[in-house]
């Protein structure tokens, strides 16, 4: 903590003069309602043939030294943890909420990525620089996704409108041309835990063009610099996410054609995305979404460049969150110090041996986090579910098994209905949805055999997503973006 008081407030004159200066750039930012941690800020310009779009994330190495307490601690706790209610922050709140933050009207320091696109969103340019900013709002996703449905923003955010305008309609264009390169899209709704004054509320997360616009940007960025480090042959950690194993395709194949959907011999994501389309609005869209999810490996980082299955790319890592998760700060260091040309053969030869360590720590932890982020917001759903005990609510049957179905509300609550005669029976009732009739357990229940069920897990990044802000590989944000063993 001594270590981080000692960081000084303000930023030096000779680092600002040192630096590009993007002070005078619309630049924004969109996070939700309730974060503090601003480490992506974002800007558009209309070129004359084409646009160019600038992500700039916050400088966590130019404070966070290699080797200081401060890395030590943050390599330790290797991300940070989003619990209902309450953030353990992977840096002291002085760097996450402080000087690290892209606050509005406040000077920082910022690695930056600026893209130059052509009118069919081919990338013509990418230069990186480190710069420093001062954001001229702080948006929300629930504003954001307001201006989207036709309504207009804010007051004092109004000058942004035509900036919006065009982010939004660029990102839904590069979306579109990702899932048809076989990028994987899940809907899994996310729920967000709020307890406030002993009242509990369980919130649908429900800003699709908002966290898309975000998302896309964020995915974009770290693609381009896992490209960058590539062909300068530098050591980095990426985000791998390596196809699935011959045995759980099969499986997953035969589950499909079980209920109409058909795959090839050969494991592709095209397929994958194909059937998640055709099932998309059908009844059995849960279902079907859980089996593919299921049949896919955990994520993970890696000194190797493996690829990302889920996205469809052949480079990616995690760049855009350095200020909650480690490999992010890595990352950094390894750009600054090629952007700097600093970068010794001894330096490079040290990474290289340290960072398969670092990578495999860093998935422990994350996996750690995601657990103990799941486990709390199943207890508070299985406490709401205590509350409502007597009620009826209208779900949908996510999951079928020999001992009963699983079936999931609209705030995101899961229960497990019971089979009575061990075969799942459904009937009838009235002119609405069939009811699978049987004994509920509250979400948390146990199967047949003792165990607690296991249910699929929506993606996380900064976003419901594959990012990382959170599958959100790009997103997992500030509620992180949070979500799921399978995180892009």
């Amino acid at each position: 903590m001594r270590e981080a008081e000692a960081i000084p407030l303000q930023i030096p004159e000779e680092e600002l003069r040192r630096r590009e200066d993007f002070r005078g750039l619309k630049v924004f930012t969109i996070d939700g309602v309730d974060a503090k941690d601003f480490d992506d800020a974002i800007h558009v310009e209309r070129l004359p043939k084409g646009y160019r779009i600038g992500v700039h994330i916050a400088d966590v190495s130019h404070y966070v030294k290699e080797g200081s307490l401060l890395d030590q601690e943050a390599f330790l706790r290797g991300t940070s943890v989003y619990l209902p209610g309450r953030v353990l922050p992977m840096l002291p709140e002085r760097l996450s909420n402080g000087v690290c933050s892209l606050k509005p009207g406040e000077d920082r320091l910022v690695l930056s990525v600026l893209v130059d696109l052509t009118e069919d969103l081919k990338v013509k340019r990418v230069r990186f620089a480190e710069g420093v900013i001062r954001s001229v709002a702080r948006l929300t996703y629930t504003e954001v996704e307001a201006f989207a449905e036709g309504f207009g923003l804010p007051e004092e955010h109004a000058f942004l409108a035509e900036d919006l305008s065009l982010l939004l309609e660029l990102t839904q264009r590069m979306r579109k041309k990702r899932l048809e390169q076989g990028a994987l899209d899940f809907s899994f709704p996310e729920v967000k835990v709020e307890v406030e004054e002993g009242v509990l509320h369980l919130i649908p997360q429900a800003e699709p063009r908002a966290r898309s616009l975000i998302e896309e940007l964020m995915l974009l960025a770290n693609r381009l610099v896992a490209e960058h480090l590539v062909r300068k042959g530098l050591p980095a950690l990426y985000r791998v996410h390596e196809e699935p194993l011959e045995e759980a395709y099969e499986k997953l194949r035969l589950a499909l054609a079980r209920l109409g959907y058909t795959l090839p011999e050969k494991v592709s994501s095209k397929a994958l995305q194909r059937v998640l389309l055709e099932a998309k609005g059908r009844p059995e869209e849960p279902v079907v979404a859980g089996l593919v999810l299921r049949s896919l490996r955990l994520a993970r980082y890696a000194a190797e460049n493996l690829g990302h299955f889920g996205l469809a790319m052949e480079h990616y890592l995690h760049f855009t969150s350095p200020i909650r998760r480690y490999p992010d700060l890595v990352v950094h260091r390894v750009l600054r110090a090629a952007l700097r040309r600093t970068l010794t053969e001894r330096r490079k030869e040290r990474w290289v041996k340290e960072f398969p360590a670092i990578a495999d720590h860093a998935s422990e932890m994350e996996r750690k986090a995601e657990a103990a982020e799941r486990e709390l917001t199943k207890y508070y759903m299985a406490k709401w579910a205590e509350l409502h005990l007597g009620e009826r609510f209208l779900g949908k049957v996510t999951g079928v098994a020999s001992f009963g179905a699983f079936v999931t509300l609209k705030n995101g609550v899961e229960g497990l209905v019971r089979s009575r005669l061990g075969a799942l029976h459904l009937q009838r009732g009235g002119p609405g949805p069939s009811r699978p009739q049987g004994e509920a357990d509250p979400p948390g229940g146990r199967d047949g055999g003792g165990h607690p069920p296991q249910r699929p897990q929506a993606p996380a990044d900064r976003s419901g997503a594959l990012c990382g802000r959170g599958f959100h590989e790009a997103q997992g944000k500030g509620g992180g973006h949070a979500q799921g063993g399978r995180t892009p």
